[in-house]
């Protein structure tokens, strides 16, 4: 074990790394073999060659297990006891698969799944010595299994170094949760991933595959289902894992639905006009409503001011059965005041008021648009019921904008970012797909490297240029629909406003280092086709009409409400990114000194930092809203859609008018 410049920990190889978790608590080995095993995984795609098919999916689902198990165990701590109990068994279990795989090969072809293995079977025996020295046989494994690649050995080493010295500031808890090479995903790994999805290509391996993304990308579902991975029951011996993999799907949909309001309606009415109550709730759940009236759902002898408070609470929308008695009942209006705070605008229409015999109003009730139900009768009276709860029009969204993320829905029934026009490359001729490679590795080194060298203080330069460089990289696409190309390229804008700022005062080799990266980084923009539409559409947009920011913030806090139900993380993820990516105001680089290094010339003019701001929360705001409203078509319907649709609607709105002003064409 040696030190890098600062103290930093550094490990070449097994011994050094036992010898340290030596000192360390249990938990620390438990989360470094975890994401040792995680970063190896993927060469697992190799035991397929030569082997039947029934024993490389046994091998392959228990070596998922084994990894999941050793990871849930660092990032749950809390969980530990009920879960050592519940794996201990499949554990060894899991230990003696990967005995049989290494003795097929020993060499190179099981140690990925062993190490996964070693990692359970320490965690299950509830050893400090066991597990330090599980995860240092996982980490070596690690890296003698994707030695097949060039640098991959040093890029295992390298990222447990890094795991470690993370430790001195986040707990294992949180560690287990960051993405596995926050500095770059490396091409090996890429590659091995490629290859194992298409090797796991049966649709029951999806939820695996989608755990394993997370856990590359340092994401998170929810709880309850993270632990279902590590909490399945394990018989790969007997059991096919199509089978298992069928009730760990079903589990995972279970636990993915919206959580909704038990009632769509509360009906209020007074007792002289229960007899209108009763008709205006069948009318409502003949049409499929649920609701919530005294007369059905209070029993006699139970408190009725705390069970009227239940219902409101857990009721979507609020109905009033107006009359003269209701206006002089003081629990009626009570009931009134609770729905008025939750839309005191209207704009949801939370309230619906029906007037069955002639009322003067107050003056709150007064300003809230009733329907009449006096003199109506049969089947007018029906459908004027029917017609007053229907929702307001939901707003159509902006059709052909060009937007920073693509979104899609998931197989899970949950808003996702997906791969699109920003993260997936096109290769216009024969060839081109290897120049989009070869780039973007270069722009990936260059730019790792100089990060690397700044970290190190060899330059003695803002803080702001590391950082520049490592959203970069964060930002790269990494493999369809993983990244994001507008993100990046905004942040080397932004890396080139430094050096603008900075351009006489740099040393000369920083200031090339520099030049290389952007250079890289303008060379790559041909193949990502929705970066010149981007910026066409900033610079013809007109900025006469301001950005709505209540409305924005608003659709955020819905969207960041109903996930991860309805949305994945990612989504508030990129909303957050755009903001951050396109600040709107950005200083004015004053000329650099005639001799200095300056940057080279960028073929796209720098945007309007404040149009590229708005039109890109806007146009975000409006790819999130268009994909939704397709939900209302899947096989599968999402619960409480039409809830979370108008109130996606009612700030989707504004922004949509705000696009069309800014772009009069859509």
């Amino acid at each position: 074990m040696s030190d890098a410049s600062g103290g930093e920990l550094k490990f070449e190889n097994r011994d050094e790394l036992e010898a340290w978790l030596k000192t360390q608590p249990r938990e620390v080995s438990v989360v470094i073999a975890a994401r040792a095993a995680l970063r190896v995984l993927p060469t697992l795609h190799r035991l397929s060659a030569g082997v039947e098919e029934r024993r490389f999916a046994q091998w392959i689902f228990a070596c998922f297990w084994a990894t999941a198990l050793a990871r849930v165990a660092a990032k749950y701590p809390t969980r530990a006891n009920d879960l050592r109990a519940r794996a201990a068994d499949d554990a060894a279990r899991a230990a003696a698969y990967a005995a049989a795989a290494r003795a097929a090969d020993a060499a190179a072809r099981a140690a990925a799944y062993a190490a996964a293995a070693y990692a359970a079977a320490a965690y299950a025996a509830d050893a400090a010595a066991r597990a330090a020295r599980a995860a240092a046989y996982a980490a070596d494994d690690a890296a003698r299994a994707a030695a097949y690649a060039a640098d991959a050995a040093d890029d295992a080493w390298e990222a447990v170094s890094s795991d470690a010295n993370r430790l001195a500031t986040v707990p294992p808890s949180d560690l287990a949760s960051v993405a596995l090479w926050p500095l770059g995903v490396p091409r090996w790994f890429l590659q091995s991933s490629s290859d194992l999805f298409g090797a796991l290509n049966a649709p029951h391996w999806q939820p695996w595959l989608d755990w394993f993304e997370r856990r590359r990308n340092g994401r998170e579902d929810l709880e309850e289902i993270e632990l279902l991975f590590a909490t399945l029951p394990v018989d790969p011996h007997d059991k096919d894992p199509a089978e298992q993999n069928a009730a760990l799907a079903a589990e995972v949909a279970r636990l993915s639905r919206p959580r909704v309001s038990a009632w769509d309606f509360f009906v209020s009415y007074s007792k002289a006009d229960e007899a209108e109550a009763r008709e205006i709730a069948a009318v409502l759940e003949a049409a499929g409503h649920s609701t919530f009236a005294q007369f059905k759902d209070i029993a006699p002898g139970h408190n009725f001011v705390r069970e009227m408070q239940r219902g409101l609470e857990a009721s979507q929308r609020f109905v009033a059965v107006v009359s003269p008695d209701y206006e002089s009942s003081d629990h009626c209006q009570a009931e009134w005041a609770f729905a008025y705070k939750r839309d005191p605008g209207g704009a949801r229409r939370k309230i619906v008021p029906f007037l069955v015999r002639e009322t003067k109003l107050n003056a709150l009730a007064s300003q809230v648009v009733y329907k009449s139900l006096i003199g109506l009768a049969g089947e007018a009276r029906k459908q004027a019921i029917l017609a007053a709860i229907a929702p307001a029009p939901l707003p159509e969204p902006a059709r052909n904008v060009a937007a920073p993320f693509a979104y899609g829905w998931n197989v899970a029934n949950r808003v996702a970012v997906v791969a699109g026009p920003l993260n997936l490359p096109v290769f216009p001729h024969a060839g081109s797909d290897r120049d989009h490679r070869d780039r973007l590795e270069a722009c990936r080194k260059t730019a790792t490297r100089l990060a690397a060298d700044l970290a190190a203080q060899k330059f003695n330069v803002r803080g702001a240029y590391r950082d520049a460089l490592q959203n970069i990289l964060e930002e790269l696409p990494t493999a369809p629909g993983e990244g994001n190309f507008l993100l990046a390229d905004a942040e080397a804008r932004t890396l080139r406003g430094l050096f603008e700022e900075d351009a006489g005062s740099l040393p000369r080799d920083l200031a090339e280092r520099i030049n290389r990266v952007l250079e890289f980084e303008i060379a790559l923009r041909p193949f990502y086709e929705g970066v010149g539409r981007f910026y066409e559409d900033v610079k013809s947009g007109d900025l006469s009409v301001s950005l709505p920011r209540k409305a924005v913030d608003g659709f955020a806090a819905v969207v960041q409400a109903h996930s991860p139900e309805v949305f994945e993380p990612g989504v508030s993820e990129g909303l957050s990114k755009v903001e951050q990516a396109f600040p709107p105001e950005q200083p004015t680089a004053p000329p650099p000194p005639e001799g200095a290094l300056a940057p080279r010339p960028d073929p796209l003019d720098a945007p309007d930092p404040t149009k590229a701001h708005d039109y890109g929360v806007a146009s975000s705001i409006n790819a999130i809203y268009a994909t939704f409203l397709k939900g209302k078509d899947l096989a599968v319907a999402v619960k409480g859609w039409d809830e979370i649709a108008q109130k996606l609607g009612e700030h989707a709105g504004p922004v949509i008018a705000f696009l069309k002003a800014f772009l009069p064409g859509v």
